[in-house]
């Protein structure tokens, strides 16, 4: 296996120790660029060479035991808080694995449009307008 060069060990440490930062910014701070777009070039080799991408997948799995450890240890404990950090280490795990639950919502409308001459131009008469004979006499 190929070992990580100082600044691609700069690199990883970054990204592992401040999970905000991008990697933009860890190339900025790690490698000799003189501006923003080299190193969004620097990042973006770096995030497809497959040295650093097994060096950060390492880091996760190493996380992903913590944390299954993590629910393992404290799930059934006395402790509240332990059993909630248990709790949310389950549900971060599941949603890692399955993705977060999302709710989806359908909306149907229906449009009716309805014509009404009231300017009595129609062959018939608007009702209003028709007189009655019968109350005239």
């Amino acid at each position: 296996m190929n070992r990580l060069t100082r600044k691609q060990q700069g690199f990883v440490k970054d990204l592992i120790t401040n999970p905000k930062m991008t990697p933009t910014e860890s190339a900025q701070r790690n490698y000799d660029v003189k501006n923003r777009k080299s190193a969004e070039v620097v990042a973006s080799n770096n995030m497809n060479k497959p040295v650093i991408i097994m060096a950060l997948q390492e880091h996760v799995a190493l996380a992903e035991s913590a944390i299954v450890g993590t629910i393992r240890d404290w799930g059934k404990s006395d402790n509240t808080r332990k059993r909630e950090i248990a709790t949310q280490n389950s549900q971060y795990l599941h949603d890692k694995v399955f993705g977060k639950a999302t709710t989806r919502i359908e909306m149907q409308s229906t449009t009716v449009s309805i014509s009404i001459n009231l300017t009595g131009d129609g062959d018939t008469p608007p009702p209003e307008m028709l007189i009655n004979d019968d109350d005239n006499a």
